[in-house]
């Protein structure tokens, strides 16, 4: 059933089979015993007093919290009241007047015999009982597979909404539960938390695609659920839909690369194979949190072109991910704020100190578009300054023409750093070779501070330069600035070190759109990468330096990330 109500539309959820007794007032609220009679699906608001009077101001002072937290609540929800306190719960006179001013027909008491206590927010009645009420939104940009919400007898148990849009693009209705609903605990620090997840993961009771529509044809319905999710339903958190992703997660950035289906909607490419995750993070203030995975580059991609926070987490810090690309693929999450980017994360990966090291390729930065780094180096200076880096090497050649002397262990000495690791010290790698040359430059685990040094590039798809859904892409360095011949890509340092990476949004470029003929903006994203385990010093740190420097803490939705 879809009611509809003013620009409302909402899915009764049937899950709970409520059936609760109820007393209807009417008249001068005289309690009868009476169940719910109704016509048709009648919005309700359900409140819980701890007090036995309730008052006009508490009244007003609740319902303009709710609209303020909550965006599937509204005014049509004014229509009745359920109302949960203590033995003895009565309404006082002027808490009457107020609701006879919102156009309230019935107020309906809980039965003290029952012990039953309903979670606060908007429902709709029936003469079933209580159905808590979910809210439709547009996936306009596409980036969704198919919507999804938790089975009538097992919240483990996922199954398809069939809800359709009214818009000229086909869009699909993707349900999201009320935020009042749910109240985060030490056991479920992610309740209620709205997540859209790869279609690359299993859920039980959805079908998988893998972006192929003849993978999608050719299993039935998954048995199961991956690992990785099942620990975040477990947590809490609710999966409203699966995001689109490239076939079998190749990492393809332009329309002709998306022949199954359609590739998310953006007039510059969404970036690799977790496209659908960053889009639709990006675009809708309604969705908390994607999952992604990454290979090559496929979080790291969407992330930097979409504007949002991502990790690319060390290999095996989650369990059970979806393959693709076996050894090489891990989980990841993407976030528009450091402060839900962190709550994830904690969730995921454990706790760590900082340390004092900044790797800082500048051969590599060479390659990019300055207007694109200009906000990069820009970031650069607050974690330096948080961490208490020096610039001995630096200022030392800005004064003598040339580095000082250091011995081979020069990168484990924080007088010698930001160490100036090149493009050339890391050349002709091989990944049988790779494992004995990391660490001679770039981080190692540490037990205090859990990393030795943090390395921070630039990232993005073409150089630094705006890059268009319908472009041809040169795929001899996955997207990044032109690598020397026989050396390996920035792209692939944290893959074949299989150690943390995270995508941090710093900034906009400007631009003159061939699209639009007008000055737009894109995006200018900073990756910093860690020693392996450390996932969540990496959050934390850029939690902690945009709280310490007074950076902005989070991005908005839109095609302005501010």
């Amino acid at each position: 059933m879809f009611p509809q109500r003013s620009k409302y539309v909402f899915y009764l959820s049937t899950r709970s089979k409520s059936l609760y007794g109820i007393h209807e007032s009417n008249n001068a609220y005289n309690l009868v015993v009476h169940e719910f009679q109704v016509r048709e699906a009648l919005p309700v608001t359900v409140f819980t007093s701890r007090e036995a009077l309730i008052t006009a101001s508490w009244i007003h002072s609740t319902v303009s919290d709710f609209l303020v937290r909550d965006d599937v609540y509204n005014k049509r929800f004014f229509d009745a009241f359920y109302l949960q306190g203590p033995e003895g719960l009565a309404m006082a006179g002027d808490a009457d007047s107020l609701l006879k001013s919102f156009g309230t027909s019935q107020v309906f008491w809980a039965l003290s015999q029952h012990n039953t206590t309903l979670p606060d927010g908007p429902y709709f009645a029936t003469s079933s009982g209580l159905h808590r009420a979910w809210r439709l939104y547009e996936d306009h940009t596409n980036s969704f597979v198919l919507p999804t919400i938790p089975s009538a007898n097992d919240a483990n148990v996922y199954e398809a909404l069939p809800a359709s849009g009214s818009d000229l693009y086909g869009a699909m209705q993707i349900a999201v539960p009320s935020r009042l609903f749910y109240q985060p605990t030490p056991e479920q620090p992610l309740a209620g938390y709205r997540i859209g997840v790869k279609d690359q993961y299993d859920m039980k009771g959805i079908i998988t695609t893998f972006g192929s529509r003849s993978y999608a044809a050719t299993y039935p319905l998954s048995n199961m659920t991956s690992g990785v999710i099942q620990h975040l339903l477990d947590k809490g958190a609710i999966v409203v839909g699966k995001t689109k992703l490239s076939v079998f997660a190749n990492a393809w950035f332009s329309i002709a690369e998306w022949p199954d289906y359609s590739l998310p909607f953006s007039y510059l490419s969404p970036g690799a194979s977790s496209a659908g995750s960053g889009v639709s993070l990006a675009a809708y203030d309604w969705l908390d949190i994607t999952i992604g995975e990454d290979t090559g580059g496929s979080m790291r991609f969407p992330a930097a072109q979409n504007g949002v926070y991502g990790i690319r987490s060390t290999k095996n810090s989650t369990n059970d991910t979806a393959t693709a690309f076996g050894p090489f693929d891990v989980a990841s999450h993407f976030a528009r704020d450091v402060d839900s980017f962190n709550t994830f994360g904690a969730v995921l990966y454990g706790q760590s100190g900082y340390r004092n090291y900044i790797l800082y390729a500048r051969e590599y930065w060479a390659n990019i578009n300055p207007n694109y780094t200009a906000p990069c180096e820009e970031y650069v200076q607050n974690p330096e300054a948080f961490l208490g880096v020096n610039h001995f090497k630096e200022d030392y050649f800005a004064k003598f023409g040339r580095y000082p002397y250091t011995t081979l262990n020069a990168a484990s000495d924080p007088s010698f750093t930001p160490q100036n690791a090149t493009l050339g010290e890391i050349g002709h790698t091989l990944q049988s070779e790779y494992q004995t040359f990391y660490p001679r430059y770039f981080p190692s685990a540490k037990e205090e501070t859990c990393s030795a040094a943090i390395v921070v590039f630039p990232f993005n798809g073409d150089g630094g330069n705006p890059w268009y859904r319908d472009s041809n892409i040169s795929y001899t360095v996955a997207g990044s600035a032109p690598a020397l011949p026989g050396y390996i890509s920035w792209n692939y340092l944290s893959v074949m070190n299989e150690s943390p990476e995270m995508a941090v949004p710093v900034g906009t470029v400007k631009y003159q759109s061939r699209v639009s003929l007008m000055e737009e903006e894109f995006p200018a994203t900073v990756e910093i990468q860690g020693a392996d385990g450390c996932d969540f010093m990496l959050m934390n740190l850029v939690r902690a330096v945009a709280y310490e420097r007074g950076l902005k803490k989070g991005v908005q939705t839109g095609s302005r990330m501010h």
